[in-house]
């Protein structure tokens, strides 16, 4: 289904909780990884500026519906 208003395709609310179960994830029990301490820090620092871009984004929204409520 296509979210005119966003543009992107959605699927159906009722689809909801088969698309959730239609990935099932595995232990790996052969593979013994650890991502590096940078690499780690590089996802941290990724995360947090997704995060301050978000609440940036929820403050300008709520910014202009607060002018088009006056």
């Amino acid at each position: 289904m296509l979210d005119k208003e966003r543009g992107v395709l959605v699927t159906p609310q009722e689809d909801d909780e088969r698309m959730a179960r239609q990935l099932v994830l595995i232990e790996a029990s052969d593979v013994d990884w650890r991502l590096d301490e940078r690499t780690r820090e590089i996802g941290r620092e990724g995360i947090a500026q997704a995060r301050e871009a978000l609440a940036e984004a929820v403050r300008r929204s709520r910014g202009a519906t607060a002018k088009v409520a006056a």
